[in-house]
């Protein structure tokens, strides 16, 4: 007989951190969460403040990725970045 342990969720991703911008793109970097989770992917929401946040745009991104570089933003506009369980940046 043999009793199953329940998988463990992962700790949340530390904030992302704009680390470049340049034009219209924008490179963020992580740090990933240190826990017993194996993490498959990691996902950044991202809009215009004031917009509806279930609006964001949505990319996914390897969970051995602790960076990304998003492309084609609308020039001399603000951005919200997000990530599950954390909120806006």
């Amino acid at each position: 007989m043999i009793t199953t342990k329940a998988p463990s969720l992962p700790g949340q991703p530390h904030w992302p951190v704009v680390v470049q911008l340049i034009g219209t793109s924008v490179t963020l970097e992580w740090t990933a969460p240190s826990s017993d989770g194996e993490i498959s992917s990691y996902m950044i929401s991202y809009g215009v403040p004031g917009t509806d946040i279930a609006k964001y745009s949505e990319a996914r991104y390897d969970g051995q990725t602790t960076s990304c570089t998003l492309t084609k933003l609308k020039p001399k506009t603000k951005y919200h970045f997000a990530t599950p369980g954390k909120g806006l940046l």
